[in-house]
């Protein structure tokens, strides 16, 4: 074979081999735009995100317990004293849901085990509950915060299970999901990024079923409920970015929204309580 052919034919094999890769690259870049796109996590529902984390790096467990024992997640559950209700739904009518945690802990066996203490309000009966909090999974989002692209942004999954501290029924459970960012100080804080409402998110969310008289209805409540109410109801706001609770659904319970009782303090739940031996009408 001539020199001249030769050179030809490395240039070919070399033109080939760059072709190759080029399509082989465009390929694995398409297939990961998929593959992100299609494990999209819009912080929302908690089943949403727990179909999501097959598709998604999750945390091993080593990894996992590490970031259960590094950071203090129990005190996220805290909403500060100022507004510490959560609000959601219950039932096909969507009755106002609302719950108050007064006492979280991790387990000192189980990272990732949470004991609370809380009030649930419904129907203006308040109810003292305790029960658990598991998170089984962890996802590692990737940038979520333009503003701080260094910010370590993590979804937790798992499931919840609460009961009623009088009568030891259960009364709550399903699956819970909470969004938290750390810092290299060992700080954590929850996730919410407001200036997009793209990526505003529910900072903490409860989805399952609520239980009585030996039947069970949807409920659905978290920390930051107005975007996530808008995800379950249409109509929910009717409000724009202030938010406004529709009139239609004024009876059941929302015509109270904005109406701070503090029915949480001691001294509420004290007198309010005595009527829960009452039968509760569903």
């Amino acid at each position: 074979m001539s020199r001249g052919k030769k050179i030809l034919l490395g240039f070919l094999l070399t033109m080939s081999l760059a072709v190759v890769a080029v399509v082989a690259w465009a390929w694995w870049r398409h297939a990961f735009e998929q593959r992100a796109e299609a494990s999209y996590d819009p912080m929302m529902l908690p089943s949403r995100s727990r179909q999501l984390l097959p598709l998604a790096d999750t945390l091993n467990r080593p990894e996992r317990l590490a970031l259960f024992r590094r950071y203090d997640i129990a005190r996220l559950w805290l909403l500060g004293s100022e507004d510490p209700v959560q609000n959601g739904f219950v039932g096909p009518h969507h009755q106002r849901l609302e719950v108050v945690f007064q006492q979280a802990r991790q387990d000192q066996q189980t990272p990732g085990l949470f004991h609370v203490r809380a009030l649930m309000r419904l129907r203006h009966r308040i109810t003292p509950l305790q029960g658990q909090i598991q998170l089984r999974q962890v996802r590692q989002h990737g940038q979520r915060n333009k503003q701080n692209p260094q910010l370590q942004v993590y979804t937790a999954v798992g499931s919840f299970t609460f009961w009623s501290r009088q009568s030891k029924q259960r009364l709550l459970q399903g699956t819970a999901a909470i969004d938290f960012d750390t810092s290299d100080k060992q700080e954590c804080s929850l996730y919410a990024d407001n200036l997009s409402m793209k990526h505003n998110t529910r900072c903490f969310a409860f989805e399952g079923y609520y239980y009585h008289n030996q039947q069970r209805q949807s409920a659905l409540w978290a920390a930051d409920f107005a975007r996530l109410a808008a995800e379950v109801l249409s109509d929910f706001n009717v409000g724009g970015r202030h938010v406004t609770v529709n009139p239609k659904y004024a009876r059941y319970g929302w015509n109270e929204y904005y109406q701070n009782d503090e029915w949480w303090a001691e001294k509420s739940v004290a007198t309010r309580s005595r009527p829960a031996a009452q039968p509760e009408k569903l």
